[in-house]
């Protein structure tokens, strides 16, 4: 590679235009807005920090038939000040893995040389970018970093037997491939130290949006209406179950529960909407307009059970964004969430319907306290957690994989 510039990133990923994916989210039932939206600041964080930015993606697509088209055709595109392409390939079980690693040797390689970048950062656990990440370290001597924000080869209620084999065998592979990059950017330790053992880590939650705290509270919300609200999947394994449960154990009239999203309860939920007319699912709602109806909430909720093996490996990035509204948060206690967190959420004892509504009863019981708290975790979140405040840790992080290479070197945000 001729004079690369150490200051120059190529991002590998699913970044694409917002359009596109709002084309996606219409055609199919995968929402991928926190992975669209991360990896947006993911690139804004890093320009924050005065590196360049240049983009190769994939389009976030589920296997043919679920999204409506086989042939998936490449472009060249521009967003947000940042130039990319995105990669042709056969959307097919299998094939939407080998034609991605061709697609990413014959259309992704000489966009890559043209960039005249040092580092390449991959986002995701893709095995196919993995694989031409590893071979572009060889061939073109670049610095590569991988970003996990979540484990390889989760298995989802729709996956056949063939798919679930295939999966736990990507998951191996992964492991083999993610051992021989030079930095993992992950959000939890877990994540990092579990499929890319040895490797240089920078363990980052996420990234607050300064926007989001000045979002303003909705005018003509009533204070004496006490207004819970979730936004994400409508599911049981985002414990949307047991908060409609929870809240409905409640009998005050001046209570209302607003729900956001979409999933595989959406008829259950509706169907509650109609025993409690407290109850409202307001489906997917673009974010800008999600915003203002979150910020003029009583309290937001993450209802996620904890008990699940692999929350270890998560931290909601919902949670940011709750606490950067300033609206107090309640939030069942996932290992993933670190410490220095707790003194801005509510936790309730397990993952109990019971416990979720003895959590919520308590915020509600102090309000004073809970918003003195909530305005606590929003200076918190935009002071340490801001897209510049983590763009320049990744920026120091990047630059240090060009130093000469200390086993299992960490640099945590979270201590």
């Amino acid at each position: 590679m001729d004079n690369p510039s150490r200051s120059d990133v190529v991002l590998l990923g699913f970044t694409v235009r917002d359009d596109i994916l709002e084309t996606i989210a219409e055609r199919s039932a995968v929402l991928p807005t926190q992975t669209h939206k991360f990896a947006w600041n993911l690139v804004r964080g890093i320009q924050s920090a005065g590196m360049r930015v240049s983009l190769v993606s994939a389009l976030p697509v589920p296997n043919y038939p679920e999204y409506p088209e086989i042939i998936i055709r490449s472009r060249r595109f521009a967003e947000h000040g940042v130039n990319g392409v995105t990669l042709g390939f056969v959307n097919l079980l299998v094939l939407k893995h080998l034609t991605r690693l061709c697609a990413g040797t014959v259309q992704g390689i000489p966009f890559i040389v043209s960039q005249h970048a040092g580092t390449m950062v991959v986002h995701g656990v893709h095995t196919p970018f993995l694989l031409l990440a590893r071979l572009l370290r060889r061939a073109l001597g670049l610095k590569i970093c991988l970003v996990m924000t979540d484990p390889p080869g989760l298995v989802r209620a729709v996956d056949g037997r063939l798919t679930r084999l295939l999966k736990r065998f990507d998951q191996g592979i992964v492991r083999k491939l993610a051992s021989g990059f030079d930095g993992v950017i992950a959000l939890t330790s877990a994540l990092a130290d579990d499929f890319a053992p040895g490797v240089n880590k920078l363990v980052m939650e996420g990234f607050a949006d300064p926007e989001i705290s000045k979002v303003p509270r909705p005018s003509g919300t009533p204070s004496s209406v006490f207004r819970v609200a979730y936004a994400g999947g409508i599911s049981a394994e985002y414990g949307v179950s047991n908060l409609v449960s929870a809240f409905r154990s409640f009998a005050d009239p001046n209570m209302r529960l607003d729900l956001y999203g979409r999933g595989p309860l959406d008829l259950w939920v509706l169907e509650q909407s109609r025993l409690d007319e407290r109850i409202c699912h307001h489906g997917v709602v673009p974010h800008s307009d999600l915003m203002p109806f979150l910020r003029g909430a009583s309290l937001l909720v993450n209802p996620r059970p904890a008990s699940q093996g692999f929350v270890r490996y998560s931290f909601p990035s919902k949670l940011l964004e709750y606490l950067a509204l300033g609206v107090p948060v309640v939030t069942t206690r996932l290992s993933g969430i670190p410490d220095r967190y707790y003194s801005y959420l509510e936790f309730p004892v397990d993952d109990s319907t019971e416990a979720l509504s003895a959590a919520i009863c308590a915020v509600r019981a102090d309000r004073s306290a809970a918003s003195d708290r909530a305005v606590l975790g929003q200076r918190f979140v935009m002071s340490e957690k801001s897209l510049h405040a983590q763009g320049k840790r990744i920026a120091i992080f990047l630059q240090s994989l060009n130093a000469p290479r200390q086993p299992d070197r960490t640099l945590s945000e979270s201590v």
